[in-house]
């Protein structure tokens, strides 16, 4: 009996001692480190992460679960990266916020060639090149087609990475512009000219005044100087 409870009260003691041991510092670096990685798994090019060690000050509990790790919503171009560390135990829960460094490389629209302002980009324009996504600030392209009949809104040198900040939808239709009218009626298309009421960008509303008839109708900026009318 007393072998039994010596037995017993030895275990417990140990179960005791490595309940007060404190969470290794490298551990929690190498957890982010792990989910960092499965994170940004699948990118095209292999992910630059560095995890900033913990201040050795600080003390943890020995974690009995697995760790939980949360990032921002604002994490998916890399950068500097907060990641909220969670032991999720009944008894002792913690959490710390651990800094990483994560620098991606995505292929992305830069410009071929000088571009002055007004002018309309097309495919000579452009090319796909890798970028580190640090550098890179806006809504980046990531397919030439997406910028195609697109203005630039200022003169920009060559190797620019292409964002929205730089572009503008240019008007399909001005005001007064004599306009082409289409209509589709089941198989039949029927066309006549018009005046445009107002300006209109790309598959925006236009009201157009039919010359031959008088009436204003209205319709979408289908394509440069053609107004497409449902009837």
């Amino acid at each position: 009996m007393k072998k039994w409870f010596s037995a017993l009260t030895l275990c417990a003691a140990s179960l005791a001692a490595a309940n007060t041991q404190p969470q290794p510092p490298q551990s929690i670096e190498a957890a982010v480190m792990a989910y960092l990685k499965n994170f940004y798994q699948g990118e095209q090019y292999e992910p630059a992460i560095s995890v900033r060690p913990l201040d050795p000050r600080l003390q943890f509990p020995m974690c009995q679960q697995p760790l939980e790790i949360e990032l921002p919503n604002t994490v998916k171009d890399g950068g500097r990266v907060s990641a909220n560390t969670k032991c999720p135990d009944d008894e002792r829960p913690w959490s710390v916020y651990v800094t990483a460094q994560v620098d991606l490389i995505r292929d992305v629209v830069v410009l071929a060639s000088p571009i002055t302002r007004g002018a309309t980009l097309g495919r000579s324009d452009l090319r796909i090149e890798p970028q580190p996504m640090r550098s890179v600030f806006g809504d980046y392209y990531r397919k030439i087609e997406d910028v195609l009949g697109l203005e630039a809104k200022a003169n920009l040198s060559e190797g620019t990475v292409v964002t929205n900040r730089h572009l503008a939808t240019p008007d399909y239709v001005e005001r007064g512009q004599r306009v082409l009218i289409t209509a589709k009626l089941g198989n039949f298309t029927v066309q006549a000219a018009g005046i445009a009421m107002n300006s209109a960008a790309r598959e925006e509303l236009v009201r157009v005044k039919n010359l031959n008839s008088g009436r204003l109708v209205e319709g979408i900026a289908s394509a440069p100087g053609t107004v497409l009318v449902s009837e």
